[in-house]
């Protein structure tokens, strides 16, 4: 942090992942207004948020899911349980991967997880019509749990509040129908001027097209708008190299890395939003 000739604190970390400096005034400014002069920070007009580990419990979810699906199997004791949802979600990620490159359609990458997945528990993965399914109950619990987390109301109440209220959306990576679809479940549709689902884009995150172009449909600048997400390369660091304020949502406190600015909480957005758009006066 170093004081600005003006009497500011501007501070310095933050800037190559947002575009801009945080800053903080240091003691009453002296120096008289230059009339017609634009001294503010940049207004932040836009937040985006991730999905899925950001308003969403959807790791929660899945491992209900996935906890009453393997019970009715039968197949499965508490001490293999844990290897078991690390395995699931590993092969989650791999294969939702696949789809999001368009390696794959949205039911074949569950197809895919099944196969190397079942056999883990001695069932034979069968035809596409068995993995389906299987997958049917599966889906039957998880959507059935599809839940927001506690401070996501308020963090977006506190932001439609601001006096700059900037603009709200959602960018996620994911199916159309089933994105929108826990939007809804979680009653967050209300909040939100636009929801952004990478099949709709064309390009998915981490990809640098996907948020420029996630900014062109909610009409503001990548240099005023934040992104907010759980995911440090996927969402904070990848918004950042495209030119927004990436935002690391640290919701378990890993402190895994030195990335700035991270919060702990949705309820640390609002007001981190407004110093971030409020400057000298």
């Amino acid at each position: 942090m170093v004081v600005s000739p003006t009497g500011w604190f501007v501070l310095k970390r933050p800037v190559a992942n947002c575009h801009f400096a945080l800053r903080f005034r240091s003691a009453p400014e002296q120096r008289p207004r230059t009339p017609g002069r634009d001294r503010r920070a940049a207004v932040i007009s836009a937040v985006l948020f991730d999905l899925d580990g950001t308003l969403m419990d959807h790791r929660g979810a899945a491992a209900i899911a996935l906890r009453t699906c393997l019970g009715a199997a039968g197949r499965v004791d508490s001490g293999q349980l844990a290897n078991l949802e690390r395995q699931w979600f590993s092969l989650e990620r791999t294969h939702m991967d696949a789809f999001l490159a368009g390696d794959c359609t949205f039911v074949e990458q569950r197809r895919r997880r099944l196969r190397e997945f079942l056999p883990e528990l001695g069932i034979a993965s069968g035809g596409d019509g068995d993995l389906d399914a299987w997958f049917a109950e599966y889906l039957r619990t998880y959507e059935a749990n599809w839940a927001p987390y506690g401070d996501v109301h308020s963090c977006l109440n506190d932001l439609l509040a601001l006096s700059l209220r900037p603009k709200l959306g959602v960018l996620t990576n994911g199916e159309h129908d089933q994105q929108c679809a826990k939007i809804d479940r979680c009653g967050l549709r209300i909040f939100f001027d636009e929801v952004l689902v990478s099949q709709d884009l064309g390009h998915a995150k981490p990809a640098r097209e996907c948020f420029v172009e996630a900014c062109r449909r909610i009409g503001v600048a990548p240099g005023n708008t934040v992104y907010v997400g759980d995911a440090l390369d996927i969402d904070a660091r990848a918004a950042g190299a495209a030119g927004l304020c990436g935002l690391w949502l640290d919701r378990y406190a890993n402190r895994s890395d030195a990335y700035c600015p991270r919060v702990e909480s949705l309820a640390e957005v609002p007001a981190m939003i407004s110093r971030l758009s409020v400057g000298p006066n």
